[in-house]
């Protein structure tokens, strides 16, 4: 009967709703994420840098 088809609707509304903040919160989580690794990724750079002038340091003495 109606009441029935409109207490479904209003529980696939609610259950919709409720992806719908799921999927924001994965998505906020995600963005955090990928912001964390772009940081990580220019940490590994200067690191990487930095063991490279070592090396080379290291190399120029060896050859001097």
């Amino acid at each position: 009967d109606q009441g029935e088809a409109v207490k479904k609707a209003d529980k696939k509304l609610n259950n919709l709703r409720t992806d719908g903040i799921d999927m924001e919160n994965k998505r906020r989580k995600l963005e955090q994420q990928i912001e964390d690794n772009k940081k990580d990724q220019t940490a590994q750079q200067v690191e990487i840098e930095k063991q490279r002038q070592i090396l080379q340091t290291l190399t120029g003495k060896r050859k001097g």
